[in-house]
């Protein structure tokens, strides 16, 4: 014993030799032992505590009591255990040892470099977790998280050390945490009870980080959301804006029933925290007597804050003021001008005006005191920052614009308009002291001042009498200088018009049209050249619009004056009366001024050449037939020539082509022209340059792509055909390699000056057939909302809620449309009303579909949609971008010669990384809504237009992407447009065409006879095609497939058909075995290659498959005196797939052993085999089908000098025992080395002297096309062939 007392309970208990009886009944006296120990000093309680003779519920009374002792009393205790008790280490793990001694103990054995024990591996875990709850704060566990690595000790802090928010927070908010430590607190420390606080609290990635971990949490908790709560939602300032934006898209029946019944103190925090305009609309609509209330109630200290709402509509704002003015004034007497600056004079306030007003008179006289105390730096960052409302920013001006910083202000772009305006009005007096101080040669274009032109105008129409008076004195050349030159501003090119006494719109007008070399005739002449416009009929305003900056007629004023001053204008106007109604009736089609204008230049230019020719025309009042208007139309193409005289009739128009064409005769007479020169005759004087336009629409292949796109369209689908006929006779004459044949040609057509005319003719509307085409394209694939709104799942109703207009959900659905990105150049209302100027005819627009979609700006705001085209508004479109700001001038309609490649609508929609585009002219198209790429959320800017405009939102699919198993709901648009007769002509012209422009194949190396091979096409449609036609154009016409025509691919019976319109002759591959024999045989199938097989089957049709059934598995051909065989693959793909596949070839390609599993093909053993599968088992169809039709008729391999095969997809050249083995690569894929776009076809060439060539051809294709077909095809499996489709670079989006 360390004591000796007088016995007490505790020491009776402390007794060994009593009873457990009795000191059971001594335990019962509970009161008694307490006041016992609580009367205990502070060494007594140690002392009975590490006596182990005391009953455990005592010495945990005893622990209790040392460990709520105070910091005094509390180190008495623990000084006397360590003095008093040796065996410390032992009670650590007690629990009946007292925290505050436990502390002690472990700094008593470590010391108090705590974080130093908790690091050291070597003391027990359960060690440091004592010294982790005992010593250490939550702060310094945070600290410590960064250095240490044993996931236990993390574990262990994270879970006892960080429990509040606080702490939470605290770790988060640490920038040296590491993120896998902050995201393990996210996943066991976050849920849904706290995260809308933590959400409030942070920002950035931590937040980012929230609600990307609990996501699946935050869903359910939205799905979960009744009308009980989901206003509290919303209101919570921790829930994030896309939560809330979601919630009211989602939801918002719920919101709407929560508004119908909820109380009006919840409404009225709702309308107070304006999360969402929709929740504020629907409250003003739905509970408009309730809102009449709450803004009757509400309290004077809250009264300037809902003023201030932006959301809160004009007439509650009334009837606050109205019902609470006088307590709205006494308000505003009391603000303080910081809380005014803070809260109520921002330029996004909502208070009004004159509420407003009232705030800034009461606090003006302290902001003049704070803007004079602003140092330059800070008055500056004041006014750009385009934070205040105009009261503060005139303050602004009218305190601290002065002459040393106005310039450099103005200079500002980011600088807001009304700050601008404001500089004007109140300062613009130090701004003319500026232009005072100018001379005359910085004054043209105050260059000095690095401005916009905007503002160095403004200058200048502010202070004209400056400039006036420093250009009065100057002689007229130097004033047409100055207006010739491109460097002079607009303003001083006014002050000089002004001086020629032109004015208002008339000074736009000489301005657009001014040029070099007609200054001084425009000014001496513009009132008789407006008025005879005008006299014609013509709008002034549209001719300078779409004619005065014309390259094509430059010659256009002397040519209009040359009328006036000859006295011609009655003459004239007759002559336009006529050709109008007789020969330009094309343009009253039109559904803008483009032709109109054009026609009329054209016209103007004709008279002038032309005037016997054109008088005679009106006075006889002739009725033009179709091929006088084709003469005419030559006439108007050619210049007049020195020595040959002008035709006065129709009748003389013969005589003088003949005369014209008298030296080309001879040329090609004289056999001096090679084929290249040839070409060029037919090109430039038969075909009038036709062939520019059929390179660039792709020939007959993409017009056949084209065919396929709109074959829902007969008449569409006629003139197709008709444009087919025209691109055939152009691509004969310009791939013939045979010269006798063109001079033939060539003799026969310009010796017949009707037929030369008759073909003219004919091929100078081409250009404008293509044109006519390709808009009715347009036109019958663009989605027309109107006509398709009505069908059920267009319109998404939950958004139409939320945003309060038409929403048209277009993101599962086959449609089409042109984009526009509204640029910051462009004024809306003139978009959205379809109006130009001069300066902006034309315009760039994207199309864009189901197939893909691509805009010049991914991620701009404010993409306007185009549902329709207004007639003779397209111009031409391309795959890639054309640079179309190079090729189109001001006040003209014409534009320079445009590189392009023009595809239809749904074609050049099919586009990933380049920026197709087509090119219209902007009168009278007007947008039909505004596009949000993958269903984001409106923008502001979007909501506005939405709004004000009445402006449908579109849902489109995700940018850069074709939409992936397309809905096929809406069909093509009536197309009506006027035919020609031309087909029984030109298929004439084709009849003489086609022996004279044969190719010459026989050389001194070959025969001349070349076949055409490739293999796989696997329903890929766009590379078949392409080695098809140039085969075709290359006059190939013994084609043969290796097999493996569908399959895979997303259009096997267009494939199929493809094959049989060209003349294919196609053995059988894999692919067709598995439609001839079903899928049974073949053991390697797996659930989605087998639907991808039944897909194909039920495409394909039963017709098409009862012809591949006649396939042979292999053809033998005899060429160059060599036997070889063409088959899909030399081992039998029917069965032999076990043992020798494809892939055990490739895996050995390379090895000298690798072509030698082909001659298990038909040896004994193989016959074997087959033998032992003749049954009728479906599993051994393939066997059956072998012995009935086997491979090489049973020959073996080493019986040829070549065998060529497919079914591997890469091109490889092999040999076995003396036999020439060649694989091909695949159509469309399989490039190794290759061009990544490239088809692939190969020509078997017989040599004369015995053997072959077999030479590789690569053609470019759209495969852009090829890979939307497969996205938007239903083709069950596509991942498959886009594996073998894309490269690895595609694989990685590089490309």
């Amino acid at each position: 014993m360390w004591f000796s007392n007088n016995k007490s309970l505790l020491d009776i208990l402390c007794d060994s030799s009593l009873s457990f009886k009795k000191k059971e009944n001594i335990l019962k006296k509970k009161e008694q032992l307490l006041k016992e120990i609580d009367s205990l000093s502070e060494e007594r309680l140690v002392f009975y505590l590490f006596n182990t003779r005391l009953p455990k519920s005592i010495k945990k009374v005893l622990c209790e009591r040392i460990d709520a002792l105070g910091i005094i009393r509390g180190k008495k205790a623990v000084d006397y255990f360590l003095k008093n008790v040796s065996t410390r280490g032992d009670f650590l793990n007690s629990d009946l040892c007292p925290d505050l001694i436990k502390k002690a103990i472990l700094t008593d054995l470590f010391g108090l470099d705590y974080e130093q024990v908790i690091v050291d591996k070597n003391i027990p875990l359960e060690t440091r977790y004592l010294v982790i709850d005992l010593c250490l704060s939550s702060k310094d566990c945070v600290r410590l998280l960064n250095k240490i690595d044993e996931v236990a000790i993390k574990d262990y802090i994270i879970e006892k050390k960080v429990v509040t928010n606080q702490e939470i927070k605290d770790v988060l908010g640490n920038l040296d945490v590491k993120t896998e430590v902050k995201n393990t607190v996210i996943d066991r420390k976050i849920d849904m009870s706290n995260i809308f606080e933590l959400l409030d609290h942070f920002f950035g990635e931590v937040r980012s980080s929230i609600l990307t971990r609990k996501a699946r949490d935050i869903d359910q908790y939205i799905e979960e959301l009744d009308s009980s709560i989901i206003l509290e939602f919303i209101n919570n300032h921790g829930t994030p804006n896309h939560l809330v934006e979601r919630v009211c898209e989602d939801k918002f029946d719920i919101i709407r029933e929560a508004i119908k019944t909820c109380d009006e103190a919840l409404l009225s925090k709702t309308l107070r925290r304006e999360r969402h305009p929709s929740v504020i609309e629907e409250i003003v609509n739905k509970r408009h007597d309730s809102v009449v209330s709450i803004c009757k109630k509400l309290k004077p200290m809250d009264l300037l804050s809902w003023l201030a709402r932006r959301n809160l509509p004009v007439e509650y704002k009334d009837i606050i003021i109205e019902n609470h003015k006088d307590t709205i004034d006494s308000e505003i007497s009391k603000i303080s001008m910081s809380r005014a600056m803070f809260f109520y004079l921002k330029g996004n306030c909502g208070l009004p005006r004159e509420i407003q007003r009232k705030v800034f008179e009461k606090v003006k006289d302290d902001l003049i005191n704070e803007i004079n105390s602003y140092d330059e730096a800070t008055f500056l960052y004041k006014i750009k920052s385009n934070d205040y409302c105009s009261f503060v920013n005139r303050l602004l001006v009218e305190l601290r614009v002065n002459k040393s910083n106005i310039i450099s202000l103005l200079e500002d772009t980011n600088l807001s308009s009304e700050v601008v305006n404001l500089i004007f009005e109140c300062k613009g007096n130090l701004l003319r002291e500026k232009l005072e101080n100018v001379p005359l040669n910085g004054m043209l274009h105050l260059a000095k001042f690095i401005v916009t032109d905007d503002i160095r105008n403004r200058m200048i129409d502010a202070n004209k009498d400056i400039v006036r008076s420093k250009l009065d004195g100057l002689d007229k050349e130097k004033l047409y200088e100055y207006l010739r030159a491109p460097y002079v501003l607009f303003s001083v090119k006014r002050v000089i018009l002004e001086m020629f006494n032109i004015y208002d719109e008339d000074v736009q007008n000489v301005i657009e049209v001014i040029d070099e070399s007609c200054v001084e005739v425009l000014l001496d002449n513009y009132d008789l050249i407006k008025e005879f416009i005008g006299t014609c009929g013509i709008e002034f305003k549209s001719f300078i619009q779409y004619g005065s900056g014309s390259v094509k007629y430059n010659n256009w004023i002397n040519n209009l004056i040359k009328v006036i001053s000859d006295e011609r204008i009655d003459d004239f106007i007759k002559v336009k009366k006529y050709f109008f109604n007789n020969y330009f009736s094309e343009a009253r089609e039109h559904e803008n001024d483009v032709y109109n204008i054009s026609s009329f230049l054209e016209l103007l230019n004709n008279f002038t050449k032309y005037y016997d020719l054109c008088m005679y025309l009106a006075n006889s009042n002739k009725i033009l037939s179709r091929e006088d208007c084709l003469n005419l139309d030559f006439l108007s193409r050619v210049e007049v020539i020195d020595g040959i005289e002008v035709p006065k009739t129709l009748e003389e128009l013969s005589n003088y082509k003949k005369l014209i064409y008298e030296d080309v005769l001879k040329k090609i007479n004289s056999s001096e022209l090679d084929l290249v020169g040839l070409k060029k005759i037919f090109n430039d004087l038969v075909f009038g340059n036709s062939d520019e336009v059929f390179f660039s629409i792709g020939g007959v292949e993409h017009l056949k792509v084209l065919k396929k796109e709109n074959s829902g369209s007969s008449e569409l689908c006629s003139l197709i055909d008709e444009v087919i006929l025209y691109s055939r006779i152009i691509e004969m004459v310009n791939n013939t390699n045979n010269k006798e044949g063109l001079e033939t040609l060539l003799r026969y057509v310009f010796s017949d000056i009707n037929k030369l005319s008759q073909i003219q003719n004919m091929f100078s509307q081409y250009e404008r057939l293509v044109g006519k085409l390709y808009e009715a394209d347009s036109k019958y694939n663009l989605t027309s909302l109107e006509k398709v709104k009505d069908i059920n799942g267009v319109l998404n109703r939950k958004l139409m809620q939320v945003y309060g207009g038409e929403v048209y959900d277009f993101s599962d659905k086959n449609y089409c449309l042109y984009a526009h990105v509204l640029s910051e150049r462009e004024n809306v209302e003139s978009l959205l009303n379809g109006r130009s100027t001069g300066k902006s005819n034309f315009i760039s627009v994207s199309p864009i579909s189901y197939r893909g979609e691509k805009f010049y700006w991914d991620r701009a705001e404010c993409i306007f949609a185009f549902d329709n085209i207004p007639k003779g508004s397209f111009i031409c479109s391309s795959i890639y971008n054309m640079g179309t700001n190079d090729v189109v001038r001001s006040n003209s309609s014409e534009i320079s010669n445009v590189i392009r490649f023009q595809r239809g609508i749904l074609e050049t929609s099919a586009v990933t990384m380049n920026n197709s585009e087509a090119l219209l002219y902007r009168e009278g198209l007007r947008p039909c809504g505004l596009i949000l790429p993958g269903g984001r959320k409106p923008t502001d800017k979007e909501m506005e237009y939405h709004k004000k405009y009445n402006l449908p939102f579109i849902i489109t699919q995700d940018v850069m992407h074709a939409i992936d198993d397309v809905k096929y709901v809406f069909s093509g648009n009536d197309v009506n447009f006027r035919r020609s007769d031309n087909k029984s002509s030109l298929e004439e012209i084709m009849s003489v065409l086609e022996p004279n422009v044969t190719q010459v194949k026989e050389d001194d190396i070959y025969t001349g006879r070349e076949i055409g091979l490739f293999t796989d096409s696997h329903s890929m449609y766009e590379p078949t095609l392409a080695v098809l036609e140039d085969m075709r154009r290359n006059g190939i016409d013994e084609i043969y497939s290796l097999g493996d025509n569908v399959g895979l691919g997303p259009e096997p019976a267009e494939v199929f058909d493809l094959l049989e319109e060209y003349g294919v002759i196609s053995v059988a591959g894999n692919s067709e075995y598995y439609n001839i024999l079903g899928t049974e045989p073949f053991d390697y199938f797996y659930p989605e290659k087998q639907k991808s097989q039944d897909w194909t089957k039920e495409k394909l049709g039963l017709d098409r498959v009862k012809k591949m059934e006649v396939y042979p598995s292999s053809i033998d051909l005899i060429v160059g005196g060599k036997k070889l065989a063409l088959c899909h693959f030399i081992n039998d793909v029917r069965w032999d797939f076990r043992k020798h596949s494809t892939h055990t070839y490739r895996e050995m390609y390379g090895d000298s052993n690798a072509s030698k599993q082909f001659l298990y093909t038909n040896s004994d053993e193989a016959l074997e085999e087959v033998n032992a599968h003749n049954t009728d088992l479906t599993e051994d169809k393939g066997y059956v089908d072998s012995m009935a039709r086997p491979l090489f008729d049973g020959k073996k391999v080493t019986d040829y000098d070549g065998i060529i095969q497919g079914h591997v997809h890469f091109d490889m050249k092999d040999g076995v025992e003396g036999v020439n083995i060649h694989t091909l690569r695949a159509c469309g894929m399989g490039y190794g080395d290759d061009q990544y776009n490239s088809a692939c076809y190969y020509v078997l060439k017989e040599k004369k002297d015995g053997g072959y060539e077999l030479e590789k051809r690569l053609i470019k294709f759209n495969k852009n096309s090829l890979m939307s077909r497969i996205s938007t095809s239903g083709l069950p499996e596509k991942d498959a062939v886009m594996r073998y489709v894309k490269t690895e670079q595609e694989m990685r989006g590089f490309i």
